[in-house]
């Protein structure tokens, strides 16, 4: 058997953190706009599985969290 590494990183408390923050108050870019990134940005950008952070998201009401910040 081939020892194959992971395609994927471990989700740390930190990464978890800024991944919320940055699904639920967004980024501001250079123009000064709010940017809300897609859970399919966030997983491309840090290279985490979609399905993945998809059920993190809907575990902790991310959703609900970034309705109620705007």
């Amino acid at each position: 058997m081939a020892n194959k590494k992971p395609k994927y990183k471990k989700i740390t408390s930190e990464l978890k953190e800024k991944l919320r923050v940055s699904y639920v108050q967004g980024d501001i870019d250079p123009q000064g706009f709010r940017r809300l990134s897609t859970i399919e940005d966030l997983s491309d950008e840090n290279e985490l599985s979609k399905n993945t952070l998809y059920k993190l998201a809907q575990r902790e009401n991310w959703k609900y969290q970034q309705e109620k910040f705007q």
